[in-house]
């Protein structure tokens, strides 16, 4: 669960198709561009942001105790969206499943955000950069 601590904003990435930690990286700034792109955003707002990005993101470990809260609040509704869906009978799709499972995801109110959700903190934080 890669999940941004200004923002809030999750992206959900099964590890099992990440090797190397580059290879997690490179999932993630796609990943980014596309949820940028899905929540209507312009394209030149998700080029500039993956073109920041290539050179200047960061993934840590974090040690801040109210976002390792958001994230274990957000690992245990991803386990049950798991189950949901295995339970579900339906043929499941794992590379779309994600994005159905990030945007469920960031529209979860969270107190650290006053009770806004994180996909409305991301686009506010995305429309100042173009």
């Amino acid at each position: 669960m890669c999940v941004n601590s200004q923002t809030r904003y999750a992206i959900p990435i099964s590890l099992h198709d990440c090797e190397e930690d580059h290879t997690l990286y490179v999932r993630l700034v796609w990943r980014v561009r596309d949820a940028i792109r899905r929540l209507g955003l312009p394209d030149t707002t998700a080029n500039k942001i993956v073109d920041e990005y290539r050179y200047g993101l960061i993934i840590t470990p974090t040690a801040d105790r109210s976002v390792l809260g958001t994230m274990n609040e957000l690992i245990w509704q991803c386990e049950c969206m798991l189950d949901e869906a295995c339970e579900s009978g339906r043929t499941i799709n794992w590379k779309e499943i994600w994005k159905e499972f990030e945007d469920q995801l960031n529209q979860t109110p969270h107190k650290p955000l006053d009770y806004d959700n994180s996909r409305e903190r991301f686009v506010e934080l995305l429309q100042g950069v173009v």
